[in-house]
């Protein structure tokens, strides 16, 4: 899944795709990537997607199993991601 975070983060083959995006955001935070998923987030709109409830949602979680609750609290009350440090 790590492997599948990282690639779909860089090349993203889900240009477009709601559900590929879903499934990209899915892999990240099944990976502990958290980092990733919020890039995939505060990206997505660049590569034609408009993130819903569900892959924000996936976001948020991955980021409060990592301790970042910020960033979760951030995604959980609707506020846009932004590139995490």
């Amino acid at each position: 899944a790590a492997e599948v975070a990282t690639v779909a983060a860089v090349h993203p083959p889900w240009h477009g795709n709601i559900a590929r995006f879903g499934a990209a955001v899915d892999a990240c935070q099944r990976a502990s990537r958290w980092r990733e998923a919020l890039f995939l987030l505060s990206t997505a709109g660049i590569h034609g997607v408009r993130p819903d409830a569900r892959s924000k949602t996936a976001v948020a979680l991955g980021c409060a199993r990592a301790g970042q609750w910020a960033w979760s609290l951030e995604l959980l009350l609707g506020r846009s991601a932004a590139e995490p440090p």
